[in-house]
C-alpha cells in the first residue's frame, strides 16, 4: 500500500508519491546477498475479473477453500466476496465497514474465519487518525446457510500507527502477524486471547530516514520464514521465525534489494521464490532466493496494471492462478491524483508450481 511519513503530512506526499519513490529508490544502495539478475520473462496474459470504478482500491485479499476471495476496498470500506471464475461480474458486497474504516491486512485462522486490519481516516487525502487501528473477525462459517457474514470487533490496537500486511503465524495458537509501516515493526497478535506485542523491531523495517512512513508492508510466513517487503527501500528479504512466539530465530537476509515499489506479495512454497506486487512500478514480478527478479506482468507503462498492491495463490476452483488487486492511481504530470480505479486480475502460474 502507498503510505506517507508523518501523519502531519499525509495529503501532501500523496500527490508527491511518484517523485517521492523516484528519489527514495534512486539514492538509496543496499547491499544483497547475492548477484541480481534482472529480466523479463515471457509476459503471461492477464484476465480481468472485475474492473471497479473510480474510487475503488481494492487493497488486499485472502483466499478460501472453495477459491473465492474476500477482497478489501479500503476507497468504499467494505469487504467483497468474489468469484473468480465470473469474468466481469459485479462482486457481491460481503459486509459494508462504517465510514472512514479503512481496511488494509487480511488473512484467514482457521477455515472460513477471516481477520482485518483497519484504521479510521479518509484514503484519498491521506487523512488518518492516529492510535486507532482496530482488528475485525469476519466469520463464514455459517454463510452458505444464513447468506449472511458474522462480523464483529475483535480488538483495538492503540500502540499501532499504520497497521498494513497481516499473515497467518500459527493455525493451531491462532496467532498472526502484523506490520506496522509507520513505526517499522511486526506485531504478534493472538486472536483467541486478544493478547498482541511487538515481536520484531529492526532496522530493516524502518523506512529511509526522509519518509519513515515507507517501511515494511507486504509479510508473509512460508515454512519457518518470515518473508518482509520493504517498500521505501524497494527491498524483500526473509528470516528464520518462531511459530510460537512470532519473534526472528536467526538474522535477516536480503533476498534482493532491486525491487523498487515492493508491496504484497505471495510466496511459492515449492521453491520459495516470491510472486511481487510492485506498485508505482506496475509490474508484477517474481524474485528468486538466489537473488533473480523476472518480469511477469505490467511494466512501468502499463495500462492493464495500474498500481498493484497484492497477489494471492488460489486454491479450489482457483488453484494454479495467481491473484492481483490493484489500486488504479492514476496521476496527472505533477504527481496529483486522478482516479484510483482498481481491479483485480489473474494469470495462469500452473507452470510455475
Amino acid at each position: 500500500m502507498r503510505l506517507c511519513a508523518s501523519f502531519g503530512t499525509f495529503s501532501l506526499l500523496f500527490t508527491m508519491f511518484p517523485r517521492i519513490v523516484a528519489l527514495i529508490c534512486a539514492a538509496t544502495a543496499i547491499s544483497a546477498r547475492a548477484a541480481v539478475i534482472t529480466r523479463q520473462s515471457e509476459q503471461r496474459p492477464l484476465q480481468t475479473i472485475f474492473q471497479f470504478p473510480d474510487q475503488h482500491w481494492i487493497e488486499n485479499q485472502a483466499v478460501r477453500r472453495n477459491g473465492d476471495l474476500l477482497a478489501n476496498d479500503l476507497g468504499q470500506y467494505r469487504t467483497y466476496l468474489v468469484d473468480p471464475t465470473q469474468l466481469g461480474v459485479e462482486p457481491k458486497t460481503l459486509y459494508q465497514f462504517p465510514q472512514g474504516t479503512i481496511l488494509t491486512g487480511i488473512a484467514e485462522v482457521e477455515e472460513d474465519v477471516f481477520y482485518v486490519s483497519a484504521q479510521q481516516g479518509y484514503i484519498y487525502t491521506f487523512s488518518i487518525q492516529p492510535n486507532a487501528s482496530t482488528i475485525y473477525k469476519i466469520d463464514l462459517r455459517s454463510y452458505a446457510r444464513t447468506h449472511k457474514p458474522l462480523v464483529s470487533k475483535l480488538v483495538d490496537i492503540p500502540s499501532a500507527q499504520f497497521l498494513n500486511g497481516m499473515t497467518l503465524l500459527n493455525r493451531r495458537d491462532g496467532t498472526l502477524l502484523l506490520s506496522d509501516s509507520q513505526q517499522g515493526v511486526i506485531y504478534r497478535l493472538n486472536t483467541r486471547t486478544r493478547e498482541y506485542e511487538i515481536v520484531v523491531d529492526d532496522p530493516y523495517l524502518k523506512g529511509p530516514s526522509a519518509f519513515p512512513g515507507f517501511g515494511v508492508n507486504g509479510i508473509r510466513v512460508s515454512g519457518n520464514q518470515l518473508y518482509i517487503a520493504n517498500v521505501g527501500f524497494g527491498r524483500i528479504a526473509r528470516a528464520p521465525v518462531s511459530l510460537r512466539t512470532g519473534r526472528l530465530t536467526g538474522p535477516i537476509t536480503i533476498i534482493s534489494d532491486q525491487v523498487s515499489n515492493a508491496d504484497d506479495f505471495a510466496v511459492d512454497e515449492r521453491d520459495g521464490s516470491v510472486f511481487l506486487a510492485r506498485n508505482t512500478a506496475r509490474t508484477l514480478s517474481r524474485v528468486f532466493l538466489d537473488g533473480r527478479v523476472e518480469t511477469v506482468a505490467g511494466s512501468p507503462n502499463s495500462t492493464e496494471l495500474i498500481g498493484p498492491v497484492a497477489a494471492v495463490l488460489g486454491r479450489g476452483k482457483s488453484k494454479g492462478k495467481l491473484i492481483v488487486s490493484t489500486d488504479g492511481v492514476t496521476t496527472d504530470a505533477s504527481g496529483v491524483p486522478l482516479t484510483t480505479a482498481g481491479k483485480i486480475v489473474s494469470l495462469d502460474v500452473r507452470d510455475c508450481l
